[in-house]
């Protein structure tokens, strides 16, 4: 008996180790935030004094009476508001045969202002670029992406490419899904607008007899099968609806091609990142069910008028999709950091639905690249990306006070 004692008392600060172990992992995974008003963008919409409750960076459960962990990290966000993390669709960056003219500038006119951004008009490059291949994400700079509260981004360059999708860690960013969106430039040159028509005909179709696809081996054996190579493969997901394009174009002229070249492709649907003013002017050719815009969030004119336009709420009474890229207006994205919803806050002060506008920033992006079924909503099963507010989204003076990736903090303000 007495050498019992002895065994009995180390196993017992065994187990109480064991179980301190345990709480304290637990901890370090479970998050809970409380007290706050919680935009969902989904089913649920707005939960008053919600909480969420993170764990192994994922929701795992969302409402007004969720229990939370004795073991759980607690921020009280009372008189806060929480939404799920900015998706921008559009973020350009600069790799490989990019990287001689990041320095160049170019000037253009935005509400009335001659203003200096970084970069020349779109490129209209033939040359493929898979941008996974030849990225280095610890040599961008993150830090505008962070602050301004976008926790999902599609890494895009200018001509012809395959998008990359990422999220920013607490130091660099890491890369969701290398294999992203198909991506064109088109402007007024005939080689741009050529690969985008000879991308969406169907091999062996159109006027003037057979043509090659997009990406084909030059020189093959006529007759033969070829190799099936990774553009054609991009192309062929595109005409067949499985995948959208996403087409940067520098005019409204460019939009009415691109309209014109959609037609012989039924099933494509295609993505056009340009201007409101453009897309305004070029707005009875545009079908709700084949075409997406990508614009920046701002009052527009009316082209060749100094009327001001909401186009986002133009679009809206259209039924015609939408969603806002914050990056797409560098000079404004960068000079906003401190209220980055400001440019929004105005279009809904002005008319546009606020649900709408919330779908915008996050649901609709997310869908448009694919990671709906991770982000985009705060729901049971995503991932915890969401931005913790002062007040209300789309009050003027709001401001982001933190963001947060897979259930950790990323950035503070």
């Amino acid at each position: 008996m007495c050498n019992l004692n002895p065994l009995i008392q180390r196993l017992a600060m065994f187990l109480v180790f064991a179980i301190l172990a345990e709480n304290q992992c637990f901890a370090q995974r479970s998050l809970a935030i409380r007290n706050a008003k919680i935009e969902t963008v989904s089913k649920a919409g707005v939960i008053e004094d919600g909480v969420i409750l993170v764990r192994d960076g994922k929701i795992e459960a969302i409402g007004k009476d969720v229990k939370i962990p004795l073991a759980a990290q607690v921020i009280d966000a009372k008189g806060k508001t929480i939404m799920p993390g900015i998706v921008d669709p559009y973020y350009v960056v600069t790799v490989g045969r990019d990287a001689q003219s990041a320095g160049e500038t170019r000037t253009i006119v935005v509400r009335g202002q001659t203003i200096t951004v970084p970069g020349g008009p779109p490129s209209s490059s033939t040359s493929f670029t898979k941008i996974s291949d030849s990225i280095d994400l610890d040599n961008i700079d993150w830090k505008a992406a962070t602050r301004s509260g976008i926790t999902t981004l599609q890494l895009v360059v200018s001509g012809y490419a395959q998008s990359v999708i990422v999220q920013p860690t607490v130091k660099s960013a890491q890369i969701v899904n290398q294999d992203g969106k198909l991506l064109v430039s088109v402007t007024n040159s005939t080689p741009s607008l050529e690969l985008l028509r000879n991308g969406l005909r169907a091999p062996g179709s159109g006027p003037g007899g057979p043509r090659p696809p997009a990406g084909a081996t030059p020189g093959a054996t006529p007759g033969a099968t070829p190799p099936v190579s990774p553009t054609q493969k991009l192309w062929t997901e595109v005409r067949e609806g499985k995948s959208s394009l996403f087409v940067n174009l520098n005019n409204a002229a460019t939009i009415l091609h691109c309209v014109a070249a959609t037609k012989e492709s039924k099933q494509a649907k295609l993505v056009f990142i340009a201007s409101g003013s453009d897309l305004f002017e070029a707005s009875s050719d545009l079908d709700p069910k084949s075409h997406v815009a990508i614009l920046p969030p701002r009052i527009d004119f009316v082209p060749n008028t100094r009327d001001r336009i909401n186009i986002p709420k133009f679009l809206s009474e259209k039924e015609m999709p939408f969603a806002f890229s914050l990056s797409l207006g560098q000079n404004e994205f960068r000079a906003q950091l401190d209220t980055p919803l400001f440019a929004v806050s105005s279009l809904v002060h002005n008319g546009l639905s606020r649900q709408r506008a919330l779908e915008a920033l996050t649901m609709m992006p997310a869908k448009l690249i694919g990671v709906d079924g991770e982000v985009g909503s705060l729901e049971v099963g995503k991932k915890a990306n969401f931005l913790i507010l002062d007040g209300d989204p789309f009050a003027a003076t709001t401001s982001i006070q933190r963001v947060f990736v897979e259930g950790k903090q990323i950035d503070e303000n």
